[in-house]
């Protein structure tokens, strides 16, 4: 009879807890073998009730531990497998690393990198240990993800089942047990259905990211720009300034040559007489010596008709020579030259800084001048009448008057109710208002219809936990842009007192005085034009004077008010 021969894969004789070739093999009930001392170690490490173990393979439950027994058969294969040649190890897998997840079914001195993780089974396998999973149909639902560590954390720490449910109620994961004791009532669903609500979650914050990545670059680039812009502006200045004090430098240089020319040419002048004067004398001065020798020669001699006939030769004496001039014309000139150039000088340096630092405060500082010409607090005669520090009620309410927002001056995202007697600001949302020329643009603000002059007014708002600026304004406030010309108190023509937070501050000119009061939930304006106050009041059972301004209001004015975010601010109502 022809012998058969039967071809075994060496895959099916590798013990997949050791990855290595079977030594000693033993197979369980469940038909799945593995070397003796693996499945003994294996076991044994078991965290599970005692007696009981399973097959790492199929999990499958043993109760009580099955006794081992040697595998003949496979004992003989791989006696031959090793008989044919030297056995193959596999090396294709590196073992785990302190940064990777190492798997759980590898001995524990030979633990190889995981290659994926089950979320059922909240184990990490490396390749080996993993084929179970991906061939058994015993596994087929079982969730494999990259390697995840710290997989126990996701088994719950008090019935060691794996954390499946989720409670929104707790806003904490579940296993299934405290789902069913521990949470009842609560909103309950699944882990997955949760992580799929989250990512929406998720997806929406990206964009929004997105969108501020987007903003916040562009906002970078514009402040880009805007140093360049200044390191530009300056340097511009910088050359321009540099190419001004160097004309300067150039002017004081030529004049300083034009006067040491004129120095050097009234000089020139002096010496070329002084010169002359000095050639003329020297020559007189031999004459007079050759005369001199003469006559001591003739006053030597005996003979005299050679005296009586010499002497008749001899040449004048004329007037001794008069001194030198000590240069006092010269003298004269140079000083005036002195003393124009220090003149000059002096007169120079005091214009220049006098000049330099008025021109400088002027640009820095533009409004002062404009504070000094428009009438202020300071500027009022303290002589001017003015209302005292206490007031009753009854007194104010004699010049009430009713109020009434104007819609045309109302601000984007401002909102209006109440018949025009409240305003909430309303952002982020605002409202398609009409464009009209009255209408603030971007300052939350908005105006009464009613103008008052020549008189006496008061009234209240009611302004509760909000945040705003309560005053009057002339109607030449502007209404586009965000300049100081259009924020109540931050110009020469409009008042007001603002409450910001726990602040209490009082505006006017751009000038801040901090108010060291308490919040009121209703506030009460009195406008003596004749008087020239304005008074600004706390309403409670009496009134309490907050801050008083003085100025000349002698043009008709406007209520006013900015409304922060969050803000309803209500004018009251007097029966």
């Amino acid at each position: 009879m022809a012998g058969s021969t039967v071809t075994v894969s060496e895959d099916s004789l590798w013990c997949t807890i050791c990855l290595d070739l079977f030594s000693e093999p033993a197979t369980l009930p469940c038909g799945h073998s593995f070397c003796q001392d693996c499945i003994r170690k294996t076991w044994d490490q078991q965290q599970v009730s005692p007696g009981l173990c399973s097959c790492p393979n199929c999990r499958r439950t043993f109760q009580p531990r099955p006794c081992l027994g040697r595998n003949t058969v496979l004992c003989q294969i791989v006696h031959s497998l090793v008989q044919a040649g030297p056995a193959p190890r596999r090396g294709s897998q590196s073992l785990a690393g302190a940064a990777d997840v190492p798997c759980d079914s590898c001995p524990q001195h030979h633990k190889l990198k995981a290659d994926k993780s089950c979320l059922v089974c909240l184990t990490s396998y490396c390749e080996g240990h993993l084929r179970p999973h991906r061939f058994s149909p015993a596994f087929r639902d079982h969730r494999l993800t990259e390697p995840v560590p710290q997989l126990a954390q996701r088994r719950c720490h008090k019935h060691r089942k794996p954390l499946e449910s989720y409670c929104r109620t707790d806003r904490s994961c579940l296993c299934w047990v405290c789902a069913l004791t521990e949470h009842g009532g609560h909103q309950l669903i699944t882990v997955e259905e949760e992580a799929e609500s989250r990512q929406k979650l998720i997806t929406e914050r990206k964009m929004e990211l997105q969108e501020h990545l987007q903003t916040t670059a562009c906002v970078i680039g514009q402040w880009k720009q805007n140093i360049d812009s200044i390191k530009e502006s300056s340097q511009r200045v910088k050359d321009d300034t540099a190419s001004k004090f160097s004309e300067l430098a150039r002017a004081l240089q030529k004049a300083q040559r034009e006067v040491a020319e004129f120095i050097d040419g009234e000089q020139r002048a002096e010496l070329k007489q002084a010169e002359a004067a000095k050639t003329e004398l020297e020559r007189k001065w031999t004459e007079l010596r050759q005369e001199k020798v003469r006559l001591e020669t003739l006053s030597k001699t005996n003979d005299n008709i050679s005296i009586s006939q010499e002497y008749l030769t001899f040449m004048e004496i004329g007037e001794n020579p008069t001194s030198p001039p000590l240069t006092i014309s010269l003298d004269t000139k140079l000083g005036k030259v002195e003393k124009a150039v220090a003149r000059l000088s002096a007169l120079i340096k005091e214009h220049f800084q006098s000049a330099w630092m008025k021109n400088l405060e002027n640009t820095i500082s533009a409004d002062e001048e404009e504070t000094r010409s428009q009438p202020s607090v300071s500027a009022v005669p303290q002589e001017q009448p003015v209302l005292p520090e206490t007031r009753t009620r009854e007194d104010l309410l004699q010049y009430c008057c009713r109020m009434t927002l104007d819609p045309s001056t109302l601000q984007r995202e401002l909102y209006l109710s109440d018949g025009n007697q409240c305003v909430t600001n309303i952002y982020p949302k605002s409202q398609d208002y009409e464009p009209c020329r009255e209408r603030f643009d971007l300052c939350s603000q908005v105006l009464c219809r009613e103008s008052l002059s020549a008189g006496q007014f008061y009234w209240e708002v009611e302004l509760n936990d909000g945040d705003a600026m309560v005053g009057i304004t002339h109607e030449q406030i502007q209404r586009k842009g965000s300049d100081n010309s259009c924020i109540l108190g931050r110009n020469s023509f409009s008042w007001c007192v603002e409450f910001w937070y726990n602040n209490v501050s009082a505006w006017h000119n751009n000038k801040e005085t901090r108010l060291q009061v308490g919040r009121y939930g209703r506030i009460g304006l009195c406008l003596n034009c004749p008087a020239g106050t304005l008074s600004f009041y706390g309403v409670t059972d009496q009134v309490t004077l907050i801050h008083q301004f003085q100025s000349a209001f002698t043009e008709p004015v406007h209520p006013a008010f900015w409304i922060y975010c969050d803000t309803t601010l209500n004018i009251c109502h007097f029966t």
